[in-house]
Order: structure tokens, then sequence, then C-alpha cells
């Protein structure tokens, strides 16, 4: 493995539901991915949707609570953050920093 490379593990039960997972389920899984991150949060309201710019409006997108996020840079109260579903590319895009916590990972 690179410095620049993050193994995330997951051998939990999703409690939260959605991200094609349903509540209860298991959420055992690997992945890895190379990206310039910060942190590590998780995502602690309903849904944070994902803006264009650190100000901007709520687009569609979103992630939900439990899911796990890469910080990528902090811009006043919005952080860039990365999501990765597990399915396809990667998801980036600005939520609130009071939409999730950090996990610690720095």
């Amino acid at each position: 493995m690179r410095d620049d490379e993050l193994t995330l593990d997951v051998p939990d039960v999703n409690r939260f539901g959605g991200c094609f997972v349903p509540k209860g389920e298991a959420l055992t899984g690997s992945r890895t991915l190379t990206a310039g991150w910060t942190d590590l949060a998780q995502v602690a309201v309903p849904r944070a949707r994902f803006r264009a710019s650190p100000t901007g409006r709520p687009g569609a997108r979103y992630v939900v609570k439990g899911d796990l996020v890469g910080v990528i840079r902090q811009s006043g109260n919005a952080m860039l953050v990365e999501y990765a579903s597990g399915e396809g590319p990667t998801t980036k895009g600005w939520i609130g920093t009071d939409e999730a916590r950090s996990i610690g990972a720095n």
C-alpha cells in the first residue's frame, strides 16, 4: 500500500439504511482508495446535500447519516468531501461542517 492510499474495512451492521444497503444488513467489505484526504468523517444528519461551492445552493445528490466521507479541505463552515459508494466513480461536493463529524483519521 502507498502512503496516499486508504483501505477501509467496515465490519458492522448498517444501523441507518440507505446507500443501496437496507437497514440491518451487513456493511462488511473493504475498499482501497487513492485520495488527498485530510480527514475521514461520518455524516451525522439524516441527509447532507452536496453543493457545488462552499456557499452554493444544495443540489440533488446527497449522503445519509452514517455514511463515511473523505474530507479534502475546509472553507468557512463547509468542507469539500468525497464519497465512495463502492459502485462506480466517487462523488465530490461541499457539505456543512456541522453535517459530519471527524472520526479521527488524520
